[in-house]
Parts: structure tokens; sequence; C-alpha cells
């Protein structure tokens, strides 16, 4: 009986230097936020266990087995909930309204402005001040290519982007297009699918015409002849309303529908990517579409000379293409538009404006 009680004192000697070791480790693996330990701690937890099995070496009875083992709490293996993460949620906006600077707002040459766009979040990440508004393409005008958002958007919130811009140098109509990006670096905007641009379209003028001032005269004592006031002519200049505009990549074998900026497009598709048989890279019109080069003064350039140039069928090679060159086109169902080359390369980036008919 005195062998078999000696066996088991120094088997549970052995289980306290275990449970010692075992606290030693952990404790080195924990940080302490204070000076005590809480119950829940592992010191504490070790210290409990080390004073129950002394007392029943003491008293020499068998350890019970819920004192040899404890389970792990969710925090010791590390099973933390969590938010819902960024791949598992949809990015997505909504234009609300153009707070300043509205379309075809009337600027002059070099002059500063804020534009302001109102967006609501109709995804379900959140948006935190790791996203940013960021500059695609067109006309950055000056501003900043990309700035972190200053607050935390939930879904279903609504949020103003203001950015600093200068008006170009020179007259005309000028465009650029934004869109937001994530903290993974991934580009968003609005549309049902959030994959298209909201965008800033200025007119610059030279300067802005104040109106004179007319000196009255002593108002006549003869009665008025009643004159019949002539109906307002409709101006042959009035701002052309857009269907549809964006900006986008087209690689090879890839097409694009301009009336939707849908891809990859078949039916209703209006240019393509193809390579000859000198495995040249060409712009290839589709479905009836028609293209033509602009060289015109103003850049973008009107409806009316869209309309009004020499469009054809041709296909466009990529060798006799630049950064910056404007292509007019009309769309497999007649309406007029223009698209800007931004970057060329084994594909082309351009933005593109689609009128109504």
């Amino acid at each position: 009986m005195e062998v078999r009680f000696r066996m088991f004192r120094h088997q549970a000697y052995r289980f306290i230097l275990l449970v010692l070791s075992s606290s030693f480790i952990a404790g080195c693996n924990f940080t302490f936020s204070q000076e005590g330990s809480t119950p829940d701690s592992p010191s504490t937890a070790a210290a409990l266990t080390l004073e129950v099995v002394s007392t029943y070496v003491a008293l020499g009875t068998e350890i019970p087995p819920d004192h040899a083992t404890s389970p792990s709490s969710p925090t010791e293996t590390g099973e933390l909930s969590s938010g819902l993460l960024e791949e598992d949620c949809i990015n997505r906006a909504v234009f609300v309204d153009d707070i300043t600077i509205r379309d075809n707002t009337q600027i002059e040459r070099g002059e500063s402005f804020v534009k302001i766009w109102r967006l609501r979040n109709d995804g379900t990440c959140i948006w935190d001040t790791t996203y940013s508004l960021a500059f695609i393409g067109g006309e950055r005008m000056s501003a900043p290519v990309k700035s972190l958002l200053s607050q935390v958007i939930q879904p279903g919130q609504t949020i103003d982007l203001s950015v600093d811009m200068t008006a170009p140098d020179t007259t005309g109509m000028h465009q650029g297009f934004w869109r937001l990006q994530s903290a993974r670096g991934d580009f968003f905007g609005i549309g049902s699918n959030g994959d298209q641009s909201f965008w800033v379209k200025i007119n610059v003028i030279s300067s802005i015409t104040t109106t004179p001032t007319i000196t009255s005269t002593p108002p006549s004592t003869a009665s008025p002849v009643p004159q019949d006031t002539p109906s307002p002519t409709p101006s042959p200049t009035s701002t052309p309303i857009i269907h549809y505009q964006d900006s986008t990549r087209l690689t090879m074998d890839e097409s694009i529908d301009l009336d939707n900026g849908e891809i990859p497009s078949t039916s209703s598709a209006d240019l393509s990517i193809m390579e000859n048989s000198t495995t040249e890279l060409s712009l290839v019109p589709q479905n009836n579409a028609l293209f033509a080069r602009y060289s015109g003064e103003t850049s973008p350039p009107s409806r009316m000379e869209c309309q009004n140039a020499s469009l054809v069928a041709d296909p466009i090679s990529f060798s006799g293409l630049a950064v910056d060159d404007i292509l007019c086109y009309s769309t497999d169902v007649g309406r007029f538009g223009y698209l800007i080359i931004t970057a060329l390369d084994t594909g082309i980036n351009f933005t593109f404006t689609t009128w109504g008919p």
C-alpha cells in the first residue's frame, strides 16, 4: 500500500511540474493590461489547478479527471467573432445630387472651384476612412488623383464628396470621370452593378459677360402703343442630352456597347478590338456602327461636329492612334458620340459620351 502511494505521489509531482511549465509558457505569451490577474486569466486558472492538485496529493486521493484538463476559451483558441469581410460584401453607390457645379456650368479659364457630389452607400460594405475618391479618366482639372474619405459611411447613409479643381485654360466643354476605391484597391461607382463613373462637366469660357447698365429716360406721358411680343426662337446650339457616359478599358477580342457601356457585348456591340493577319491590333466597328477621327479645334467635339464627320465602318489600326486622340461615332441604333483615348498598349483605355437621339 505504501509503495502504491509513493508511486501515485511521484506521478502527481510530475503532473504539477507539467502544469507549472504550461503556466509559464502561457504567461510569456500573454500581454498584461493590468497588474493583477483576472479570474479568467491563464495565470489564475493555473494557480487554481495547482491548488486543487496539491490538496489531492496531501490527502493521497486520486485526481478527478475534470481537474486534469480544462477546455480552452474562444479567446485562447483565437476564435474571435468578426464583422463582414470586404470580400464578402458589395461595394456600390447611388448618385443622389450635384451639390455644386451641375453639368455645363460656365466657369472662367483658370478659375478655382469646388465640386461636390452627394452619393449614397447602396451596397453592403461599410465605407471607412481607408476608402477614397479617385480620378479615373478624362480631365483631372488640377484635382488630387486620390483623397481619403473623412468619415465612416454605413450602408444606406449618404456622403458629400468634395474635391478642389481648377478650370482648364482652353475654352469649351471639359469633363472628368471619378469613382470610389476600396482599401483593397478595387474601383467602384454608381449603376446597378456599381461599375459606372460619376463626373464633373463644365463649360470653360474666356470671361463672364455682365449685363451693361442702361440709363433710363423719363417716362413719356403718351399712352403706350401695344405691340405683339415675338415668340422666343429656340437656340440651335442648345446642349444635347447625354444618353450615357463612362470610362472603360477594352482588350483583344472584347467588344463594347457604347449605348450602355456593356462589356462583353455581342448582338448590340458597337466596337471591338481584333488582330489582323499581321498580328496588329485594330478597332473594328460592329453592327453597322460608324467611326471617324476627329480633327477639329474644339475639344471635346460638339454633337453637330460628330454628326457632320465622315463616319465609316473601316477598322482603325492601333499604329495610327495615340493618347488624347478623339474618335466620333454613330452607334448601331444611330446615337452619335465621341471617345477620347487615355491609354494605349495591349488594349485601349478611353472615356466616351453617347448623346441621346
